[in-house]
């Protein structure tokens, strides 16, 4: 398990590009649906008001997950624990990396787009909204 300051976030509007970069990489990547409970996280905390928030937005929710190919997740631990708490019986669109996990989180620090943040960063900038 890793802290989420050491995982890239993968911009959702460049999702598009990132399987480009895995392409231009070596990497097939394609978009699969996959069962929730099968993928596994690698992400060592969560922020539970995030996964709350989360489950009242189902555009967010469904937002393809991205997995190596032993479906670990690299990116969208809180959209997959919300969705596994509100349906664990259903399967999720992902975008399915045909990669080993550590060469997945190298290009994704690699993919210029990304960028890194702690678990708390997201509710402390909705505290500051509010």
């Amino acid at each position: 398990m890793l802290p989420r300051h050491k995982l890239p976030q993968i911009p959702s509007d460049k999702l598009d590009e990132f399987v480009n970069f895995l392409r231009e990489n070596g990497i097939n990547a394609a978009l699969r649906r996959l069962p929730i409970i099968k993928l596994k996280p690698i992400q060592q905390h969560v922020n539970r008001s995030k996964v709350e928030a989360l489950k009242e937005k189902q555009d967010a929710l469904s937002i393809p997950l991205i997995v190596s190919e032993t479906g670990y997740i690299l990116d969208g631990h809180h959209r997959w624990i919300a969705r596994k708490e509100l349906n664990p019986d259903e399967s999720v669109n992902t975008i399915w990396c045909e990669c080993p996990l550590r060469k997945l989180i190298e290009l994704g620090h690699a993919f210029e787009p990304s960028f890194t943040k702690t678990v708390h960063e997201r509710r402390i900038f909705l505290h500051n909204l509010v």
